[in-house]
């Protein structure tokens, strides 16, 4: 097959941190209908949740674009909000409940840090609704961006939009405790502005998929799962470039160098048990997540193999709570992460710690 001359000089930077604020894209806005009245102060997040048992609402920053925890930086008299900002309101009830909310991300640094900041916000309304007392919990974020000026050059559009609705459902089955299914779908498209016009896209699909049970031996429960992640790259063959994970965000602006194009579609699967644990005394709980599993991955490139890989996660919660309303948390997070031609190291870790305020009902109620 011919090469077809391309140079990357923004090789599809994606955002791994995903669009968060007090409450996220999907795990963390799909509690907001069950969480009660609390201010909430950690080292990347700062917000708060109030309101009755009928009406609530929420604001909050989180800092999560890689600025190291800063929520807002300025220069040359320009400023910048580096953090997630998010808000919402809700309606709560036993038969139904729904919110609805929004998170603003500026988007500017980008896995080239040559070309840093992107200057791209990013939009996401969000969509949430609990039915059945609560046991079953759909969330729908809609992440948008768009921009006439991609890294501040008119010579530069971009236009994005992803998706990754999540559904859950808890069982009172006493061995099937709780399932969730999140469905995952990117696409974009850059224009390069020059003598001609020229397009590239990309696209992408994925799900999540988690089943969930459930025992107790002695003082410790258990909640074993099956996790199973897939992801793959939609209308890449044939083209220079394709990733199996398109956020709104990511970013493709290609030009002349030596490039083989891609024979099939990229894909990963893997499949990873995970043993859940938990146990509490009256002032100290603790939650531990070891997990190991197989993962399975294919660059799409013509006469190159299948890469087979170990997949691993070691994830913790601990929460101390020396009063009923007043609880310090500690969460940890590491797994196993592919890293492709030693690019970086194999290895996903991150923790933060802080406080939850539980405060009380408005109304009394």
């Amino acid at each position: 097959m011919k090469k077809v001359l391309f140079t990357v000089i923004a090789v599809l930077s994606i955002s791994n941190a995903l669009v968060f604020g007090m409450y996220g894209n999907n795990n963390d806005w799909i509690d907001f209908l069950t969480d009660g009245n609390q201010f909430r102060a950690r080292m990347d997040q700062l917000g708060f949740t109030l309101g009755n048992n009928t009406i609530k609402g929420t604001f909050g920053f989180r800092a999560n674009t890689g600025y190291l925890g800063s929520i807002l930086s300025s220069s040359d008299n320009d400023f910048t909000l580096d953090a997630t900002i998010s808000a919402g309101i809700a309606y709560t009830s036993s038969l139904i409940s729904i919110g609805i909310g929004y998170n603003y991300t500026y988007a500017g640094i980008s896995e080239d840090f040559a070309l840093a900041d992107k200057k791209l916000d990013i939009h996401t309304p969000v969509l949430a609704v609990n039915a059945l007392d609560n046991n079953l919990r759909i969330v729908v974020p809609v992440q948008i961006a768009i921009t006439d000026k991609l890294y501040g050059s008119e010579d530069y559009t971009h236009k994005g939009i992803s998706l990754d609705p999540q559904i859950r459902y808890y069982s009172d089955s006493d061995i099937f405790k709780e399932f969730r299914l999140t469905l995952k779908y990117g696409t974009v498209e850059t224009t390069a502005k020059g003598d001609a016009v020229s397009k590239y896209n990309s696209s992408s699909f994925g799900f999540d998929f988690r089943l969930y049970f459930g025992a107790v031996v002695g003082n410790v429960s258990l909640l074993p799962f099956i996790k199973v992640t897939y992801d793959t790259s939609l209308g890449a063959k044939g083209k220079t470039l394709g990733s199996y994970e398109v956020y709104s965000d990511s970013v493709i602006i290609p030009m002349n160098t030596g490039a083989n194009l891609l024979e099939r579609e990229t894909y990963q699967l893997s499949i990873l048990p995970t043993l859940g644990l938990e146990a509490s005394s009256d002032i100290v709980t603790l939650y531990m997540e070891p997990g190991l599993g197989y993962s399975i991955i294919d660059n799409g490139l013509k006469g190159s193999s299948l890469t087979h890989a170990l997949a691993w996660s070691a994830y913790t919660e601990l929460y101390i709570t020396p009063v009923e309303d007043l609880e310090w948390y500690f969460e940890m997070d590491i797994n196993g992460d592919y890293a492709p031609n030693g690019n970086s190291i194999p290895v996903y870790f991150e923790t933060t710690t802080g406080i939850t305020w539980y405060l009380p009902s408005f109304g009394n109620e």
